[in-house]
Parts: C-alpha cells; structure tokens; sequence
C-alpha cells in the first residue's frame, strides 16, 4: 500500500494534480501584480477626486472604474477559492485510491499465500498423507491464531491492518517484526483510516526494499509506542538503503527508485502526517523511517 506503491493509475493523476499547482502559483504572481496596478489607478482616481481635479465625466468614469476593481477583484477571489477546493478535492481523492490500493495489494498478497497452502494440503490429501494432511492444517491454524495474537493495540481497525501484514510476511520470505504497545487506543474512524493510510505505503517501501535479499535474509521491523498525546512509528528494513544522492529527493512528488523499492507513497506520507500537524524522519544504515503521529484526545 504504499499512499503509492503500486501506481498503475495514479501517474496521470499526480501529473494533473502537479500542473494544477504550478499553474496556480503562477496565477496567483500574474493577479498579485495585475491587483497592484488596479489600486495604484484606483488610489489615483481618488486623489484627483479629492483635489477637484476631475470633471463630472472623469468623476463617473471613476465610479464606474472602481466598480470594476471590486467585481473584478470579487470574480478573481472566487475563483481563487474554487481552484484551491478543487485541488482540496484532488488530494482527498487521491489519498482514497491510494489507501485503497494498498488494501487491495495486502488482500492479494494474502490470497496468493493462502493458495500456496491450499494446494499443499490438497496434494497431501490426495495422495493419501492424511496425517501429515491433518499435521500442515494445524500449523496453519496455529500460525493464524499467534499472529491474531500478537496485534493487542487497543483499536480494532488498526489491529486487523497489521495482522494482515504478519500473515503474509512468511509468504513473501520476509521477517516481519511487530512490536506495539496495547495502549494505542481506541481511534476515530477519520484518523484510524488515515494511520492505515500511512503504515501502510512505509510497509509496503519496506517490505518491496527487501526483496533483493535472500528469502531467511529478509527484515522489516515496525514499532508503534505511544508517548503523550503521540503515536511514535518506527519501520526499519534491510534492503539496499537509500542511495546518498536520493536522500535529499526521496519525499518529492513523481520522484521514485523503484529499483531500490522506494515509491512514490513517501510524498503522500509526507503531506498527510505534516497536514494533521505531525512529523516524518528517515535515518540510514539501516533505512528506518520515523513518524510522529498525533492522537489528539485519544484515550489510553
């Protein structure tokens, strides 16, 4: 999941939504100054008001000049505001897929594990190795059962997310090392989608980082503690890291190594955890990204 792991669909949308804010930064420039010059001719008109140095024509073409500036200026703020709503719109909207998306990749991950072990238990039965049938199925339960387990967070949104990644650690070769604290708490359902949101791509980086390495090789580790009125996350992996001439680049929009696992998510990580007045770190040898997440009013 990545805000952008997986981005079949969402260059276009990143493109479009990177060419909205270029052009309005510009348009913004282009109606400051032309703003400026209509209040240097409108505080003129008024100064020669002022010294009677108008005739009762100019005095009404001065009227009907300042009536412009205000609808002109009305017309422009307006369409200040639906630009700036409509790129509002755009950002939502692609938090949403992108969340989304990395559901739907966890849930495909979980479904390819599950049919491995499927179609194994199918041939030890067929070919007549009940017993040894009977033995793999009560590993798969028992499996399911600790990693159902291990996630005791407090908050049930949060606990079957990170229950779905440790199910399919062992699928994919990975080590998957989850340490969280049973004091989370009980999140609203606005700040518990936007949490998922934000494990989620640093999992999925961490996890597609890793797989260079030899399956028994591979390690992710996440950690989630509370502090105050804080949720501190810790995700570390043993990949490759993050090459000294990217590190400065790795949060900028439409800027990815692939190669090396690290997607475009880690700019929508970036801009929702700033956005809901938290903080996002990286530190190297070994990749550890770092993020302060508030819980405001969240009970213990």
């Amino acid at each position: 999941m990545k805000f952008c792991s997986k981005t079949s669909g969402t260059g276009n949308n990143q493109h479009t939504c990177n060419n909205h804010h270029q052009f309005s930064t510009v348009a913004y420039i282009i109606l400051a100054a032309v703003l400026g010059q209509l209040l240097l001719v409108a505080l003129g008109i008024q100064v020669l008001q002022v010294n009677g140095l108008l005739g009762p024509r100019g005095v009404l073409v001065a009227g009907v000049f300042t009536l412009f500036h205000y609808a002109l200026v009305v017309l422009l703020v307006s369409w200040i505001m639906a630009g700036e709503a409509q790129r509002y719109a755009l950002d939502n909207q692609k938090r949403a897929v992108e969340t989304a998306r990395g559901f739907l990749h966890v849930v495909r991950a979980q479904r390819h594990d599950l049919l491995n072990h499927l179609q194994a238990l199918a041939a030890l039965f067929q070919t007549g190795r009940e017993e040894m049938g009977r033995e793999y199925l009560a590993e798969m339960i028992q499996v399911s059962a600790n990693a159902n387990e291990a996630v005791q967070c407090g908050d049930p949104v949060l606990a079957t997310f990170l229950q779905a990644w440790v199910q399919q650690a062992p699928g994919r070769g990975v080590s998957f090392e989850l340490d969280v604290e049973d004091t989370v708490g009980l999140l609203p359902v606005s700040l518990a989608y936007v949490l998922v949101g934000v494990l989620g791509n640093l999992l999925d980086n961490a996890f597609e980082a890793v797989m260079v390495q030899p399956p028994g090789q591979r390690k992710v580790t996440c950690t989630l503690s509370r502090y105050g009125e804080e949720l501190i996350i810790h995700v570390r992996d043993n990949g490759p890291g993050i090459m000294p001439e990217h590190r400065e680049r790795i949060f900028d929009p439409d800027f990815t190594t692939r190669g090396t696992g690290r997607g475009l998510g880690l700019t929508l990580v970036r801009e929702v955890v700033t956005g809901i007045g938290g903080q996002v770190e990286v530190d190297h040898n070994p990749t550890t990204f770092t993020v302060w997440f508030p819980l405001p009013g969240v009970p213990r």
